[in-house]
């Protein structure tokens, strides 16, 4: 079972982070240069972030992205708050301290949102993830505002005192957030929410960690460009764009690759060959003896086995693509040249994975004596330390290219397969062309 390195995690990370922090430096860049557009494109975005919200909520709904709701009700929540009560310190008490609460609520309800899962908004565990966050809108505007009255003066002065003295708490030196408007704790609050959602980003490899991280930063710095005259309402905009380019993004990943593998699915081979020129090959790939593999060593070593010839799959030369096309069938698609010129990469394809060998960690073989996984990888294996045993995978792979007895990509898939029978009838873990 192989195990990621340092390497191809950093590079997931940089992968998923990228298209959110280039929509973000470009809204910088735009924030910092207002004239890029007119006063009357300006006041059109001044609608951005509520419009964005709306059709971020909608596309949602349709894919079934319950958190995106959630978080995308919660920065329109503060884009409102930003217009009608957020403020500096030295312009009133009460804005200062209602943009401390939200700073710090936000990425903490982020993080709380990013976790829940997509549930949906009027399940049980939605409706009270729902009532949690008004709880906390209706107590925090129960300090701000000293109380609504329902408290005496020095009752009321004393709430919105200690409510100040942990939203302004100072743990490091002033000069730490002297470039900010955001408070120490609203910092350390959106650090902690940045450092989890990437590392999320990094394990995980999927667009909507990328989108959480994008948006919660989006609503970072439009907290941290309150007071100015364009920051808050270009970032605020940019918090649902973000979010809407992550669901469509995800949806698609959903649709068209495998969730085991992570190679294209069968549903992108189908489309993808619609776009074939005249010559080309297509290779069908099994691995051998699978299903007893499945039967002594379990499931779950059989998804790990996919795995790693996915992995392999991933690496064909010649210009080649891997898909997944269903069970342990792979389909290796050559968009040009013919099947000699594939050959050498399927073959090289084909000893890759034979001398790979295939470890099994802490395993129990099922009761099934007669049937040897070893015959997916032949032999029984050699053991290691710790009753690990290494076992050897092979597969077999028929490839055929487009002729006149073969001139469409389904007639051509028919031909690799029956290659691959005729592989698999020869002896397995061979190349028939």
């Amino acid at each position: 079972m192989t195990q990621d390195g340092p390497g191809e995690v950093l590079g997931r990370a940089v992968l998923v982070v990228l298209p959110p922090a280039a929509l973000l430096s470009g809204g910088g860049w735009l924030a910092a240069h207002p004239s890029l557009l007119p006063p009357a494109l300006w006041d059109l975005l001044a609608w951005g972030p509520y419009a964005g919200a709306a059709l971020g909520a909608l596309l949602a709904w349709r894919f079934k992205r319950t958190r995106v709701v959630f978080l995308l009700a919660l920065a329109t929540l503060g884009h409102w708050l930003s217009g009608h009560w957020f403020s500096l310190p030295d312009q009133s008490l009460h804005g200062h301290m209602a943009h401390a609460a939200y700073a710090v609520l936000f990425p903490l309800n982020a993080l709380l949102v990013a976790g829940f899962g997509d549930r949906g908004v009027l399940t049980g565990r939605g409706v009270a993830l729902g009532l949690l966050m008004a709880l906390q809108c209706l107590v925090a505007a129960f300090v701000v505002g000293g109380g609504w009255g329902l408290l005496d003066p020095a009752a009321s002065v004393r709430v919105q005192v200690e409510a100040g003295v942990w939203l302004d708490a100072r743990f490091a030196p002033p000069s730490w957030a002297a470039w900010t408007s955001l408070t120490q704790p609203a910092l350390a609050a959106f650090l902690l929410a940045l450092l989890v959602l990437l590392s999320g980003a990094a394990l995980r490899d999927q667009p909507m960690d990328g989108g959480f991280l994008g948006a919660v930063a989006a609503v970072g710095l439009a907290l941290h460009g309150q007071g100015t005259a364009h920051a808050p309402v270009v970032f605020n905009t940019l918090a649902p764009v973000i979010l809407m380019a992550a669901t469509v993004q995800d949806s698609w990943r959903m649709a068209f690759l495998d969730e085991l593998t992570g190679l294209p699915g069968r549903r992108a081979l189908m489309a993808d060959t619609r776009h074939l020129g005249g010559r080309y090959v297509m290779a069908m790939v099994d691995v051998d003896h699978f299903k007893k593999f499945n039967d002594t060593y379990g499931h779950d070593t059989g998804d790990d086995v996919l795995r790693m010839v996915a992995t392999r799959l991933a690496k064909v030369g010649g210009g080649g693509t891997a898909y997944r096309y269903g069970g342990e069938e792979f389909t290796v698609v050559f968009p040009r040249g013919a099947v000699e010129q594939a050959a050498p990469h399927l073959e090289a394809l084909r000893k890759a994975i034979d001398e790979s060998g295939f470890r099994i960690r802490n395993r129990t073989v099922r009761a099934n004596k007669g049937a040897q996984g070893g015959k997916a990888a032949k032999g029984k294996g050699a053991k290691g330390k710790n009753g690990e045993r290494t076992v050897r995978v092979t597969v077999s792979i028929g490839a055929a290219e487009r002729s006149d007895d073969a001139p469409t990509p389904a007639e051509v898939i028919k031909a690799a397969d029956k290659l691959l029978y005729k592989a698999k009838k020869s002896g397995r873990n061979k190349v028939v062309v």
